[in-house]
């Protein structure tokens, strides 16, 4: 997930929202990308972030993980009121 925040979100409060989103299937998240730049405004910077999701009792559908990422990055919108990249 790679969207644009405010700087003053930290790295692991962002991730444990993510994580919280469904603990039983996000298996892990970290941060993999920061990015800062002419074309990110002043006061933000854009993150990317890498999810490992998945399930010991089934292969999960790309329904179900489109709909857990989209859960995510609306709780993410709400919460810190990112922009996707």
């Amino acid at each position: 997930i790679s969207f644009i925040v405010k700087k003053d979100h930290s790295f692991s409060e962002i991730s444990k929202t993510i994580h919280n989103v469904d603990t039983e299937h996000i298996k892990s998240c970290y941060l993999i990308d920061e990015f800062t730049g002419k074309s990110i405004r002043d006061g933000y910077r854009s993150l990317t972030f890498r999810l490992d999701i998945g399930a010991k009792d089934r292969t999960l559908t790309d329904e179900f993980i489109n709909a857990l990422i989209s859960r995510a990055i609306e709780k993410l919108k709400n919460l810190f009121e990112i922009e996707m990249r």
